[in-house]
This record gives structure tokens, sequence and C-alpha cells, in this order.
């Protein structure tokens, strides 16, 4: 999580494919071109992987959104991870 705070993109290249297509498809609000499944197919992620990709964005989204709108208190591990907001 730091790396990805302080760096941008994690260090592997396989985390980094990952990580690109996670933030193509939000920024292209899913409409992926061509590159970006072929860039990912080459860190050796298969077809179902995306569907995956698009499953755990949709899980984030929505804990992202209840939690915005219920704003829980942090519970004590995860205190240390916290974002200076």
């Amino acid at each position: 999580m730091q790396v990805d705070r302080v760096h941008g993109f994690p260090g592997t290249q396989c985390t980094r494919r990952w990580s690109a297509l996670a933030r193509a498809l939000i920024e292209k609000r899913g409409h992926l071109e061509q590159r970006d499944l072929e860039s990912f197919a080459v860190a050796g992620f298969s077809p179902a992987q995306v569907l995956e990709t698009i499953a755990g964005l949709a899980v984030s989204v929505m804990a992202n959104y209840a939690g915005n709108i219920t704003k829980p208190p942090l519970e004590e591990p995860f205190k240390a991870q916290a974002w200076g907001v």
C-alpha cells in the first residue's frame, strides 16, 4: 500500500501491469483499448483475470461509496495505514 502511495506503481512487472489495467478501467470507465488487454496478457494474466479485476474494482467502489456516506470509525489495526485526510 505504501509503495503505491509514494511511488505511484507497485514494483514488479506483474503487479505494475495489473495496477495499470485497474487504473485504465477506472479512467476509461471500462472502455478499454485492445492494447490495455494485450499489455495485461503479456504479463501472464488470462481473460478471466480481467473479469476478476473488474469484480474487485466493483467491490471497492461500493465499499468506498458506503464508507463515504456512513463515515465508520477506522479500526485500530488499520490506523497505521490511514491517509492523512
